[in-house]
């Protein structure tokens, strides 16, 4: 995977509301039984990518633009290094 991380700041806010949006729609509201608005999704998505346990990368390659846990880049890290 070719990527480059994407800062969370360096979009414009309209961007940055998408792609979180289609996140969340994507991934889906498994917070137990607590329900959740949109609004409320959006603010926790907020908070993991300020505090970096959530990275916005592109896909230079596929042309995409995604969200994943850090934890995922740091995996996805290790496997270029082993190729």
């Amino acid at each position: 995977m070719n990527y480059v991380t994407v800062p969370p700041e360096q979009l414009p806010a309209d961007v940055l509301s998408n792609l979180m949006e289609e996140y969340i729609g994507r991934e889906g509201t498994d917070y137990g039984e607590v329900t959740m608005n949109l609004a409320q999704m959006m603010e926790l998505l907020r908070q993991e990518l300020s505090s970096g346990r959530a990275v916005i990368v592109y896909d230079l390659d596929e042309d995409t633009c995604n969200i994943i846990p850090a934890r995922e880049l740091a995996r996805l890290a290790r496997e270029d290094d082993l190729t």
